[in-house]
């Protein structure tokens, strides 16, 4: 230390002159020369009551702005904890309290100040245009000029519900946060109070605690009463619904021609019962408020005259107003606190008439939100079905068809491809549940009783009857076998219906059974001989529960039928038999399931190979361009037009983008994610020039809602 000592001694660095200049200061400032000298530095910095009136001129800086956000904030504001403590709290106590107290007396005696609503309401609502259904409106002008509070939640409710009617749920918290503010004013005016009594005049201290608790006292019971006099309105509130004459319905004001915002509407009985102080802001419960206030204001004065100082605490009290300062320079950033938004709920299925539902986004349907309020007017051959954050949506009026673009936004020449219709996916062989499984055949249980005889068979329905032997039963039915048990088969007309039929029992020695060496065959040709043992289960016919002897006993001998013999070729012998049509082959289940696999496979290959016809007549595009007509609306013309040099088209866009987010009162980071997204899509399709020319406003606007989301979030 010794050492780097003699080096900046003799450099005269910039840090070593820094050091000297300080300790110069702290030197003059220490010094004490008692009472005899008043007038020396340190009783300068010790003398509150001079510091007191530099600190008071905060307030002064502040401005109007301040009070009214203090007043009009329907959620208790953070300014609100801190604008009764520290040396301002006087003159903004006076200011406030006077506002309330007589807004004439303010406009003469502070500064100029409007009508109550207009400075509580009108002020901090977005402008709007108002569209007539028939709802009873005071106002001469299309403009709106006196705003309803719920008016700030129509934009987040159109965003999070894309378009349907909305029911707003709102927060109803704020008594506790009230509580929490005051709690916090507690503490930090307990502290400054300790401050104070340390700095008082010789024998003053118990009088300064005194009027500190008094002015304390009458400030929070001020503050208590302005709540409970702004109360939390609704806990749900109606937004969002056309075609009712009991909705106020509004556009935003936009300055472009082809852009505008989406129709937006707030419920009628929202104006009656959403309105800040019931809209009776000359009410004695608001002048007792002022009057307190005044009050508290006063009482600090003779508080102030207390605090002397001219002691070490002095610093202290010097570092604690510095502190006030900066805290209340942050707090009048703070933004006019709203009612939070708990969640917003789709209307549906209510009894109010609204039309048709709007349409719904491809994205929305992934489970994201990319719709914005924003309409585009267009010939009357289209329509902007979906404006969205990725792409355009306009559906032709005549064929019903859908042209998407691929860009966000509006300009000269932005290209739209026809919507093809999605098909439903196509299912793979390869996976098991793609594979229908055959259904066993359902047969009833059968037992000894179940088992008809050929006599007993119902004639009620002639469909039910069998039907006569044909050579295709008699080729299944050609067995040879030694009981007589009968053959049980399904009718082909019901599942449920059963038929006997008698076996047919064929001895060797009969000449209708012909040997393979028989010479009945014209040459070349041999019979079939089949055994039972041959055939397979699918053709074999089900072996019927066997039969009691008695009950074989008892049935009447019958003559066999006639059998014809069938050859190799498939054709009876006999031909004095009546034939009947052959019934079409029977697919199997691999011949089902092969057929539509190739065709699938092939569709997949067109698919990916698409043949030289469909691709020579490409994707149909049509171009946004402006009509010829007098009016000059857009509309989509199959030739691409010149794009504009000056991309007035796209700015348009953006400028009613800005007041789409500028309207939000209470954004959602969703909400403020979807528009930066349509803003950097918008980005790539303009030219640094013209979009640092558009976008300022836009710019602005987002900083100013993320800011607060800040102070929702973390104040």
């Amino acid at each position: 230390m010794r050492s780097r000592l003699p080096v900046m001694l003799r450099a005269r660095s910039p840090l070593w002159k820094l050091w000297a200049f300080l300790s110069r200061v702290y030197t003059v400032a220490a010094q004490s020369d008692g009472t005899s000298d008043a007038r020396s530095l340190s009783a300068a910095l010790q003398n509150i009551n001079g510091m007191s009136a530099i600190f008071s001129l905060l307030p002064v800086l502040t401005g109007k702005t301040q009070n009214v956000k203090c007043i009009a904030a329907r959620t208790f504001p953070g300014s609100l904890t801190v604008v009764g403590l520290g040396a301002g709290r006087v003159l903004s106590k006076l200011q406030l309290g006077i506002m309330l107290l007589s807004a004439d007396l303010y406009r003469n005696l502070v500064g100029e100040l409007s009508y109550p609503h207009q400075e509580y309401v009108n002020a901090f609502s977005p402008p709007l245009i108002h569209i007539p259904t028939g709802t009873p409106e005071r106002h001469s002008s299309n403009i709106i000029v006196n705003h309803n509070p719920t008016e700030d939640y129509m934009i987040e409710a159109w965003f999070q519900t894309q378009g349907l009617p909305a029911k707003v749920e709102l927060s109803q918290g704020n008594n506790l946060r009230v509580l929490c503010g005051l709690l916090v004013y507690l503490l930090a005016y307990a502290f400054e109070t300790f401050l104070c009594v340390q700095n008082a005049a010789t024998g003053a201290a118990i009088p300064l605690v005194v009027v500190q608790a008094v002015s304390g006292v009458c400030w929070i019971v001020a503050v208590c009463i302005l709540q409970a006099a702004r109360g939390q309105g609704k806990r749900f509130v109606c937004l969002n619904r056309l075609a009712t004459a009991e909705y106020r319905c509004f556009q935003l004001v936009t300055s472009g021609k082809h852009v505008r915002s989406a129709i937006i509407s707030t419920q009628l009985t929202n104006i009656r019962d959403f309105n800040l102080f019931d809209s009776k802001y000359d009410s004695k419960r608001l002048k007792a408020v002022g009057g307190t206030m005044v009050a508290s204001g006063m009482i600090d004065v003779f508080a102030t005259v207390l605090v002397v100082g001219l002691n070490t605490w002095a610093y202290g009290w010097l570092a604690w107003q510095v502190v006030l300062i900066v805290v209340k320079v942050i707090f009048s950033l703070e933004p006019i606190r709203r009612i939070p938004v708990v969640d917003v709920h789709p209307l549906v299925g209510d009894t109010l008439d609204q039309g048709p539902p709007p349409p719904e986004a491809a994205s929305a349907r992934q489970g994201r939100k990319t719709r914005l309020p924003i309409i585009v007017d267009i010939s009357p051959e289209f329509s902007f079905v979906e404006v969205s954050v990725t792409q355009n949506v306009v559906r032709e009026t005549g064929t019903q068809a859908r042209w998407c673009s691929r860009t966000p936004g509006l300009f000269i020449g932005q290209p739209y491809h026809l919507q093809r219709p999605t098909l439903p996916e196509k299912q793979s062989v390869g996976s098991s549940g793609s594979i229908p499984k055959p259904l066993p055949l359902q047969l009833p249980e059968l037992s000894e009783k179940s088992v008809h005889d050929p006599e007993k068979i119902s004639t009620a329905d002639p469909a039910l009857l069998p039907l006569p032997p044909s050579p295709l039963a008699s080729k299944c039915a050609s067995t040879t076998s030694s009981d007589s048990a009968s053959t049980i088969t399904a009718s082909p007309t019901s599942p449920r219906v059963i038929t006997e039929v008698p076996r047919i029992i064929i001895s060797p020695e009969s000449p209708l059974v012909a040997s393979p060496t028989s010479s009945i065959f014209p040459p070349g040709i041999q019979a079939i001989a089949r055994s039972a043992s041959t055939r397979s289960a699918s053709t074999r016919a089900p072996t019927p529960p066997t039969k009691s002897p008695r009950r074989a006993a008892t049935m009447p001998l019958r003559g066999p039928p006639p059998v014809s013999i069938v050859t190799r070729g498939g054709l009876p012998n006999a031909a004095s038999f009546p034939t009947r049509p052959r019934p079409a082959p029977s697919r199997s289940l691999s011949d089902t399931l092969v057929a539509p696999l190739q065709a699938a496979q092939d569709s997949e290959v067109k698919q990916k190979h698409p043949t030289s016809s469909s691709a020579s007549q490409g994707d149909l595009i049509l171009y946004l361009a402006l009509g010829k007509d007098k009016d000059g609306k857009l509309t989509l013309s199959e030739t691409e037009p010149a794009k504009e040099s000056n991309q007035a088209l796209q700015r348009e866009f953006l400028a009613c983008l800005a007041e789409v987010v500028k309207a939000n009162k209470v954004p959602s980071v969703e909400f403020l994610l979807a528009v930066e997204a349509m803003r950097d899509g918008i980005r790539k399709t303009m030219s640094d020039k013209w979009y640092a020319f558009g976008t300022p406003d836009l710019s602005r606007y987002l900083r100013a809602s993320y800011e607060d989301i800040l102070w929702r979030r973390f104040v």
